[in-house]
């Protein structure tokens, strides 16, 4: 089964349009960070080849990967955008993200 990593991108970025979306406006400034949209799809399709995977494979990643996002987004109070979106200045928090889905989606 190869993997669509055009499918996983748009994952991706519907993940943190949900993120950005469903902002809760309270009184607290959030703070405006990125992820490697990129390097978290190559991560998975490198997972997908290395593994035998069935057809939930796409499915699971992005559920666990949206999860990821979203719950980081939350406890830090944090607005998630594609690094790629940006043109500088921002925190990257791929690792957070990376860890984060090796604490919780593969335990």
């Amino acid at each position: 089964m190869q993997v669509n990593t055009k499918l996983l991108l748009v994952v991706i970025c519907c993940s943190v349009v949900g993120v950005v979306t469903g902002i809760n406006l309270k009184h607290t400034q959030k703070e405006l960070v990125t992820i490697d949209a990129k390097l978290l799809i190559d991560e998975i399709a490198s997972r997908a080849k290395e593994s035998k995977i069935d057809d939930g494979f796409i499915e699971r990643e992005s559920i666990c990967l949206t999860n990821a996002i979203d719950n980081i987004a939350k406890d830090y109070n944090y607005i998630v955008v594609p690094k790629q979106a940006v043109i500088a200045g921002s925190d990257d928090i791929t690792s957070m993200v990376r860890t984060y889905i090796a604490e919780h989606c593969y335990v």
